[in-house]
Order: structure tokens, then sequence, then C-alpha cells
């Protein structure tokens, strides 16, 4: 199933609570940076669901969160550091 990055926006806001105003213009500029680097919204959507329930320690500030989408996305495409150095 093909999802928006405006979808995923709203799923991001809605799972952690980020509901002011300045939280979905804040995701919304987020999804066009993760959509230039190439990030899918079907990523984006594995990411949150990684981070509510998989990562272990839920992001609490908003960069928290930036950096742990960031930090799963530089995993799944490039493997984790450890992956990275064994190789």
């Amino acid at each position: 199933m093909s999802r928006s990055y405006s979808e995923w926006c709203e799923l991001h806001a809605t799972m952690f609570g980020l509901n002011y105003e300045a939280d979905a213009a804040m995701l919304y500029t987020w999804s066009k940076a993760f959509a230039a680097s190439g990030c899918s919204p079907d990523e984006l959507f594995e990411a949150t669901q990684y981070l509510a329930t998989t990562a272990g320690k839920v992001p609490l500030t908003r960069p928290q969160h930036l950096e742990a989408i960031s930090a799963w996305f530089r995993d799944k495409r490039y493997g984790s550091p450890r992956r990275r150095l064994a190789s």
C-alpha cells in the first residue's frame, strides 16, 4: 500500500502527541527533507512504527525524534555502525 508524506505526518504526530500547529509544520518540513534524501513515505511509516514499538527508548524531544528517524534511515540504507565496521 502506497502512503503519502502527509499521512506519515499525521501518524507520527498522533502516535507521539505532537499536536501543536508548529509540530505539524515541523513534520511537514521533515517530510520534505526526508523525501529529498530518498526516503519514501512507507519507510517513514516503518520508522515511526519502529520508534513506537521496538527502539527501546522513545524519543522525548523533537530533536530526538528527528535524530531517531534519521538514524533508522541510515541504518536501513547503509547498515548499523557495527555492521559497517565489520565489513
